[in-house]
């Protein structure tokens, strides 16, 4: 799943279309397992890269291949009415071709997008002849074949959903325990028979002056056609405002964005074909000179299967022996997330532009080595993690750290903080709560209070998810574009605008206040407070069994001296404060136990999961 990760931040994956309206995508976890399970069954890299490119052009395309090509379906998409559709369909497509060069062969094509540059080997021309594969792609929204599970999951939702807005309509229709055929001298007489204050009322509302002189007069007075109006107006403004006509908005609102079973892929078009041209300082109005799709003229030519090469050409291509790139993108990446940082230090740019790479020699033999396994990508792994160059210790010595501040040597092990959803996991864990279920639609676990008003303008509804689930790893946390989960862009997540290939990493006052303060992270230390408040163990092998399960490792002396002196304190604290401990215990409390004890428990595992250490690939 991590290493699955990896490429989704690449992939620059999210759940949602992005822009103001930002809708979120029902289905595109589809994608993202697809990703994770390629990873676990270790399908060879080449064969991975070919079907996102072009699955949906092989010979009879399964269903599995044709949700890989999901990773041109995860761009920006503005949904808004009244935009030039051709503008934003360009735009996608100048996207497509980025992500593509980026993410596999590590080149930023799209500074050759507005003009050329004397300095790079990439020209203009060479840009739009690689947008010309993308040109022709269509979205798609394909049903699932056999998935009666999934559909079986559809009509039980939507069943429920017409139950509750039946059940709410018929609410709707009763009004102050009368039905809304009711007269209205009795919906008067129920209000205290105060026609003055209900004229008052009434002159409050944004109406037509005909509707206004309506309603201000007797109930005697309506003639029959009037009487339907006024019942008519009555009861939409009673839906309108008052609790249950709240309610069905909320459900009609729910049943729009039920998702239904399908996945989101992309398909070549088969008539009215779009010719490529060069576009004049990029806008997609100033049609150049016309081009055919090919590969960057710096890079070996692609040789087609007919006349005009495809998508799938370019793919057979992009993992050909022939093309010096792709492997060694693959290998740094790898590397990369392994060692902190990569072989050649600007992962996204193999290019003039960017940095040679410090072992030129070692990448060349991984490159190689990664090709002749069949592109077996869990054998480079545990080819870098059984060296002992990767097996060091990450201490440095003085020598070291003058000689050899960043490490370019490799004569030492790096040292640095894991990602913002390993950081939620790592709790999750230690305090005994991660659900480890693979894959699966996205989870909502609890946000902080009022971070949903912060949405640009059109709002989602979080639901907190039951447990197990909403104790689900990071990754399958519904990442809104607008708005994305608060913790994780605390800790440097992506905002999965563009394909990105390394995550900043930063180090600021408010993630240590998150881990401290923020329910999630709270929670579980109540949890792994309690398990060690209901342990019938000594003080002394309660504070080791924290240190296992929080840093992997027993107590020295010292800390185990420093530990047993804050379990002492904490327990005379809160034994003077009854009240703040039963709020720091909450729905946590050890069976057996006085309060305050659990609560000193809880404080101890707030400070070990606090830990620097904790957070840290050492």
């Amino acid at each position: 799943e991590r290493w699955g990760r990896h490429w989704l931040d690449l992939a620059r994956y999210a759940d949602s279309f992005g822009y103001e309206r930002d809708d979120v995508r029902p289905n595109a976890w589809r994608y993202r397992d697809w990703v994770i399970n390629s990873v676990n069954r270790n399908q060879p890299y080449d064969q991975f890269i070919v079907e996102q490119i072009a699955g949906d052009l092989l010979l009879k395309a399964t269903i599995s291949q044709k949700i890989a090509t999901g990773l041109h379906r995860m761009n920006i998409k503005n949904n808004e009415s009244g935009i030039n559709k051709e503008d934003y369909r360009n735009r996608e497509t100048v996207d497509r071709v980025n992500t593509t060069a980026t993410s596999i062969l590590g080149l930023t094509l799209g500074c050759a997008q507005c003009h050329s540059h004397k300095y790079d080997p990439i020209p203009q021309r060479d840009f739009y002849a690689f947008y010309a594969f993308f040109n022709n792609v269509e979205e798609k929204n394909i049903d699932i074949d056999g998935s009666a599970k999934d559909r079986g999951r559809y009509q039980a939702a939507l069943a429920d959903v017409k139950r509750r807005q039946a059940t709410l309509k018929t609410r709707r229709d009763t009004i102050g325990g009368m039905r809304k055929h009711a007269s209205l001298v009795a919906w008067q007489n129920s209000l205290g028979n105060k026609p003055s204050d209900i004229a008052d009322r009434l002159k409050q509302l944004d109406l037509s002056p005909e509707l206004r002189e309506l309603l201000a007069r007797p109930a005697s007075r309506f003639s029959p056609e009037q009487l339907k109006i006024s019942r008519a107006f009555w009861t939409t403004l009673a839906g309108r405002h008052d609790d249950t006509g709240q309610a069905m908005a909320q459900i009609s609102v729910q049943k729009r964005h039920l998702p239904k079973p399908y996945v989101m892929t992309i398909a070549e078009r088969t008539k009215g074909r779009r010719s490529a041209h060069v576009l004049l300082r990029g806008d997609f109005k100033q049609k150049g000179k016309p081009v055919q799709p090919a590969t960057p003229s710096a890079l070996p030519p692609l040789s087609s299967r007919n006349k005009t090469a495809d998508r799938l050409d370019l793919a057979r291509w992009l993992v050909s022996t022939g093309n010096p790139l792709s492997a060694r993108v693959a290998v740094n990446h790898a590397w990369a997330h392994l060692f902190g940082r990569g072989l050649v230090i600007t992962r996204d740019d193999f290019g003039s532009q960017g940095e040679p790479p410090t072992h030129p020699d070692l990448l060349d033999w991984l490159a190689v080595e990664f090709t002749d396994s069949d592109w077996d990508r869990k054998a480079l792994v545990k080819r870098i993690v059984t060296s002992t160059t990767y097996r060091q210790s990450s201490h440095r010595s003085p020598g070291l750290a003058s000689s050899d501040p960043d490490n370019l040597w490799l004569a030492r092990q790096s040292r640095f903080r894991v990602e913002s959803e390993i950081v939620r996991d790592l709790f999750l864990d230690a305090a005994g709560l991660l659900h480890s279920a693979v894959g699966g639609s996205t989870i909502h676990p609890h946000k902080p209070d009022g971070t949903e008003e912060l949405a640009y303008k059109y709002k989602t509804r979080w639901i907190v998810s039951n447990r197990p689930d909403r104790y689900r790893r990071g990754m399958y946390i519904l990442f809104k574009r607008t708005n994305p989960y608060p913790s994780l862009m605390i800790f440097d997540s992506p905002g999965s605008n563009v394909c990105l290939a390394e995550r900043n990493r930063s180090n600021t006052p408010l993630q240590a206040l998150t881990t401290l303060n923020d329910p999630v992270f709270f929670e579980c230390a109540q949890a792994l407070g309690r398990r060690l408040a209901s342990s019938d163990s000594t003080t002394d092998s309660r504070l080791q069994q924290a240190a296992l399960a929080a840093l992997s490792r027993p107590l020295v002396s010292e800390e185990l001296s420093i530990l047993r002196q804050l379990h002492a304190e904490e327990v005379a604290w809160f034994g003077q404060h009854a009240d703040e401990a039963i709020r720091v215990v909450g729905g946590f409390p050890a069976p057996d136990t006085p309060t305050h004890h659990t609560a000193a428990w809880i404080g101890v595992a707030r400070t070990l999961l606090n830990l620097d250490e904790f957070l840290t690939r050492d």
